[in-house]
């Protein structure tokens, strides 16, 4: 609904316990700086990172920033 609208918004994956965000240089990382929690979804039965239909792996917590500048 937001983008019909024309306002977009930015994912960031999050640490599930909220102490850090992964983006710019920890964007690669797989576990929190702080924390050490793991940052992926894992898979019940075979307990490897999930991954969705294109390749891409599934975070525990995602923060969606919504950039002000467009808004105005």
């Amino acid at each position: 609904m937001i983008c019909d609208l024309g306002l977009s918004y930015n994912k960031i994956d999050a640490c599930v316990n909220n102490c850090m965000l992964f983006r710019e240089e920890d964007k690669g990382l797989d576990n929190c700086k702080v924390c050490d929690a793991f940052r992926w979804k894992l898979d019940k039965r075979s307990g490897e990172p999930m991954k969705k239909s294109n390749g891409k792996t599934v975070p525990l917590k995602v923060l969606r920033y919504f950039p002000l500048e467009p808004r105005f």
